[in-house]
């Protein structure tokens, strides 16, 4: 703790008592989220709450093309929603960016795997291979590949109350790029 300010000087009986107000340290840094280019937005809204469980937490649409390209070199309409399993300012978020028009995107070019904390690890694999996404379950014990949509690999582990070395609780999702 840092002392931030004084707030105020009492006077009891010729005794100066200043009181201190606290402040916390700020917390580490943290991931807040990553972008994916999803093809087909609302499959992969099946996806991430059917088998992921997460929910959508915002979605915002656009007219115009990105001016920064943050979402590709595209010249149309796009979409993002962000999805996870809580609020943004408290966990972490997936960003799926949606190009209107856009069908398919060149392969190789983005993350290598996903590597997400799943509340229940076997209802996951259950529900991806009742959407007929391909699971490799034998791989290790208590982990779970599924090839999602637009061949995103996701890397499922089991959540729990597991502590990194540090002692710090580990995120819900970390990212694997190539």
């Amino acid at each position: 703790y840092t002392i931030a300010s004084v707030k105020a000087v009492l006077f009891f009986d010729r005794m100066i008592v200043l009181l201190c107000l606290a402040a916390p340290s700020p917390p580490p840094p943290r991931a807040i989220h990553y972008v994916i280019r999803v093809s087909e937005l609302e499959e992969v809204l099946e996806f991430t709450d059917k088998v992921l469980g997460m929910k959508v937490l915002r979605h915002e649409e656009n007219e115009a093309a990105c001016e920064i390209t943050c979402n590709g070199d595209f010249d149309n309409a796009w979409s993002k929603t962000m999805v996870g399993y809580g609020p943004e300012s408290e966990g972490y978020a997936l960003e799926l960016t949606y190009n209107y028009g856009v069908r398919s995107y060149k392969e190789g070019n983005a993350l290598e795997s996903i590597l997400i904390a799943v509340p229940d690890l076997a209802a996951a694999a259950a529900a991806a291979k009742e959407l007929n996404y391909v699971v490799e379950d034998n791989m290790m014990p208590e982990r779970v590949w599924i090839i999602g949509p637009d061949k995103y690999r996701y890397h499922l582990l089991p959540r729990g109350p597991r502590r990194s070395s540090r002692g710090r609780r580990r995120a819900r999702c970390a990212l694997v790029g190539r």
